[in-house]
């Protein structure tokens, strides 16, 4: 967990394991800013996705409530274990104050910690100074395509 004094208010990184309706309420907040498209979360789907063994949501929060959030989601293949890291974002008011940073890394350690041998991510190319904080943060851009069919 990371901690950090900012504006007198302590910031902590930790894995959300329970439900509640502000934590609800503040993920749906930081949605939109993952995607235009993103439609609110019901509590139902959130409870889901805590109880879920191979899902591991991390938030930021700052003392009052959630600035920020990444999920981790294991699966076992054939060759080994492997992690993807999903949703990460950090509300706009608390941006370039390092806790992007600090949430990647307790996600890069959730997923060690749990023995997975990659961690893969996707970012959109137009996310430009995304793309060069993920390098920055020690990943390494693969040449690959990725492909998608709507169910």
């Amino acid at each position: 967990m990371m901690s950090n004094n900012y504006a007198k208010t302590m910031i902590t990184v930790s894995r959300l394991t329970h439900y509640s309706d502000r934590a609800h309420e503040d993920i749906n907040g930081l949605l939109p800013q993952l995607s235009s498209s993103a439609k609110p979360l019901a509590p139902a789907e959130l409870k889901k996705i805590l109880s879920d063994e191979n899902n591991a949501l991390f938030v930021v929060w700052d003392g009052t409530r959630i600035v920020g959030m990444g999920t981790i989601v294991l699966m076992r293949i054939p060759m080994f274990l492997c992690a993807w890291m999903e949703d990460v974002v950090i509300g706009k008011e608390y941006r370039n104050r390092g806790l992007g940073s600090a949430l990647v890394k307790e996600l890069i350690a959730h997923a060690r910690a749990k023995g997975a041998v990659h961690l893969n991510l996707t970012s959109r190319r137009n996310r430009k100074k995304a793309n060069q904080w993920y390098l920055k943060m020690g990943f390494i851009k693969r040449e690959a395509n990725v492909y998608r069919i709507s169910l």
